[in-house]
């Protein structure tokens, strides 16, 4: 739904700007999130997501950044900076080459809303979400896939016959 508000006294000339209910950054959260399989992270995720509800994109942009800033340093803990945050991520082989421009990105544009009051587009915005919840989604698998890996029962153990033995038998 949109709204478009009319005065008699506006400049035709000026045109008129909706209001879109929900705002266009509006998103649904991922059904793991609605699970609650992120512990640690939803009060902060919570909040990003009324921020979109809200349209209010420096917030959710920032609160993003604060997601990413969160999830470097449960992996490795507070190493004062962002950028030897990524290096001691990288050093502990949890974070390709590939992945580093991604995350870089994404923090920069929090970075940018939160310091340089920049406001983000609803492209870039749904971007960085998409970015954090790759982010956080990683690593709610990673306990997931150690979860199934413990359920899941062993392979027998196989016995000591080689081919040729296989191939003896049957003639």
């Amino acid at each position: 739904m949109s709204r478009i508000d009319w005065c008699s006294e506006d400049d035709p000339q000026d045109g008129y700007t909706p209001t879109y209910f929900p705002p266009r950054v509006s998103r649904r959260k991922p059904d793991w999130l609605l699970r609650r399989e992120a512990p640690g992270y939803h009060g902060l995720l919570d909040e990003v997501y009324t921020a979109l509800h809200a349209d209010s994109r420096r917030l959710a942009m920032m609160g993003a950044r604060s997601i990413i800033d969160k999830a470097i340093s449960k992996k490795i803990g507070d190493h004062g900076s962002f950028v030897a945050g990524l290096d001691a991520l990288q050093n502990a082989n949890l974070l390709s080459i590939q992945e580093r421009p991604i995350i870089e990105a994404a923090f920069e544009a929090g970075s940018a809303a939160m310091h340089r009051g920049h406001q983000p587009t609803a492209d870039s915005l749904n971007t960085v979400i998409d970015i954090v919840e790759r982010v956080i989604h990683a690593e709610v698998l990673e306990e997931k896939a150690k979860e199934l890996a413990a359920a899941t029962p062993k392979r027998p153990p196989r016995t000591n016959k080689t081919k040729g033995s296989k191939q003896q038998e049957n003639k």
